[in-house]
This record gives C-alpha cells, sequence and structure tokens, in this order.
C-alpha cells in the first residue's frame, strides 16, 4: 500500500498526463485549462494553469471534463488493481482533502460512477481511438458501476 503522498502524486501525474495528451491531440491548451480551473473541477500542483478569455460550448467543456475525469477514475482503478490502495473511497478522501477536489463532487471514482462514466466508457470502447478515453483501462475501473471499489 501507498502512502498518502505517493498515492496524490501518482493522481496528479496521471491529471497532467491526461492534460498533456489532450492538448496534443488537438484540443486548444486555453480550453482544457479553462475546464481545469472551472468551479466544477480542482487544481493539483502538477498542472500549470493559464488562464485567459475563453468561448467554449457547455457541450465542449463537458467533453474535455469527462475525459480527465475518465483518466483519474482510471488512476483510481490501477491503484486498486495493483493493491496500492484498499478501497477508491480511500483514494477519494485523500484527493478531496489533499487536492482541494470539490467535497460536494465526492472525489473522482465516486464522481465518475455518479455520471456514470464506466457505463459510457464501456458503451464507447469499440469507437474510441487510442488517443480518447482512458489510455490504459483498469481491472477495477468497471467495479464503479456498481460501487464494487469504494465500498467501505
Amino acid at each position: 500500500v501507498l502512502s498518502a503522498g505517493n498515492i496524490l502524486a501518482r493522481m496528479s501525474a496521471a491529471l497532467a498526463e491526461s492534460r498533456g495528451r489532450l492538448i496534443a491531440s488537438g484540443v486548444p491548451q486555453r480550453s482544457v485549462d479553462h475546464v481545469l480551473a472551472s468551479p466544477n473541477w480542482f487544481k493539483l500542483s502538477a498542472v500549470k494553469i493559464e488562464l485567459e478569455a475563453v468561448e467554449l460550448s457547455a457541450a465542449a467543456a463537458n467533453e474535455i471534463f469527462e475525459f480527465l475525469l475518465a483518466d483519474l477514475a482510471n488512476e483510481v482503478g490501477s491503484l486498486l488493481d495493483a493493491g496500492q490502495a484498499f478501497r477508491a473511497s480511500d483514494i477519494d478522501l485523500l484527493m478531496v482533502r489533499g487536492c482541494g477536489f470539490p467535497v460536494w463532487r465526492g472525489g473522482p471514482a465516486f464522481m465518475a460512477d455518479e455520471v456514470g462514466l464506466p457505463v459510457r466508457i464501456a458503451e464507447d470502447r469499440q469507437t474510441r481511438t487510442q488517443s480518447r478515453g482512458p489510455a490504459r483501462p483498469a481491472g477495477a475501473f468497471g467495479g464503479f458501476i456498481t460501487g464494487a471499489n469504494r465500498s467501505a
């Protein structure tokens, strides 16, 4: 089992990697940063954000948001698969308390489950390109559908 600091570092790195993949795939950096800086999201020290006025449709912002959230939830699954954390809810608590993830969102695993992200990713897996969705779908990620990996 990893320490809280190591888990937070992994989650921070996953978000930074996801941000980089979005930008490399052609999404404007200012659009990604706008979504990350919105009140619905949070900031991690590994991600440097420079804001400027951005015109972004709700659909585009939501797509960026779900992409980033999917990678974070997938990292939770990877940590669980590797036995480096006991429960998704433990990681969610670390993200809320240690990284400023909005309390009302409950953490990345809880939030992904609440918005039905694992189901949509599973349904969409056939048509997604490699630059979309989690880079390495973790086995535990599917457990969020039933809440099996976040129970106390």
